[in-house]
């Protein structure tokens, strides 16, 4: 078994068939997809993944809420393949050749590797995540706001399991805490290809202040900057901040108030 695909779902039918419906478009030699149910409704997930098992190997498991990355991390206790992938509900592969593309990649059997990803505005524009230069995020502590999210990540199943998998002390930024720990073991694999595509909004754009306080928590934890390092990731990440502000507090503010009509005018 080369990857195995982890979808967590809880409470999202509509997110899970579309995730579900994109893998199903994929070529699925080698893959496993592995289930972990959180949802209230405990009759809701199982015949929908059921519906897939003449195409691969399914294993469905329902846990009690307990967060993402607790379902995440049961799900790679379940995992047979060689890679691990998670593509949670109302994730989607970008195009139906992605697992072709990413199974010929990995034929070095690199530690870690991922590419770029589309995200998904409300209004239906999609962003692709920018080729970044890793040698420089990597000299930079990667506190500069660039880093690879799980949905444009693969990584060795049980290299992820040996740096225990995903850490609960975060509840944001437990995928980068990850990403931080495998940066430490091995250089990734780059894909010259976009990976997969997911909506805007989840909690790190919800809870966007939370989440820069994790960053920077992982980063001080794991890379134990100190000195000049210790400045630099400290200024990238307050300069960071300020941006993210300016773009989710102030301009909305502005663009509302521009929109307001002056007071100075008469009424209609």
């Amino acid at each position: 078994m080369l990857i195995s695909i982890v979808t967590v779902v809880k409470d999202d039918v509509t997110g899970f068939l579309a995730t579900r419906d994109s893998m199903l478009a994929q070529e699925l030699s080698a893959c496993e997809w592995i289930v972990v149910d959180g949802s209230s409704d405990t009759g809701a997930i199982p015949p929908l993944v059921e519906a897939a098992a003449d195409r691969l190997s399914v294993n469905y498991a329902h846990q009690p809420p307990s967060g993402v990355y607790s379902a995440m991390n049961q799900a790679l206790a379940m995992a047979h393949g060689l890679y691990v992938y998670f593509l949670n509900a109302g994730d989607e592969f970008y195009a139906a050749d992605v697992l072709q593309r990413v199974r010929d990649a990995l034929a070095p059997e690199p530690v870690w590797a991922f590419g770029p990803v589309a995200i998904i505005s409300p209004t239906g524009t999609a962003v692709i995540t920018p080729q970044w230069d890793y040698r420089h995020e990597q000299a930079q502590l990667f506190s500069r706001g660039h880093f690879p999210p799980h949905q444009g990540t693969i990584v060795h199943a049980q290299t992820l399991r040996s740096i225990g998998g995903f850490d609960l002390s975060y509840q944001i930024a437990a995928d980068y805490a990850a990403c931080l720990r495998l940066s430490q073991l091995a250089d990734p694999l780059t894909l010259p290809f976009v990976v997969a595509k997911f909506p805007e909004g989840g909690i790190s754009t919800s809870q966007w202040q939370k989440s820069f306080r994790e960053f920077h928590r992982a980063r001080r934890s794991i890379l134990h900057p100190v000195g000049v390092r210790a400045v630099k990731e400290r200024w990238n990440t307050c300069r960071q901040y300020f941006l993210v502000f300016a773009h989710r507090e102030i301009r909305p503010r502005l663009s509302l108030s521009a929109r307001k009509p002056s007071s100075n005018q008469p009424s209609k």
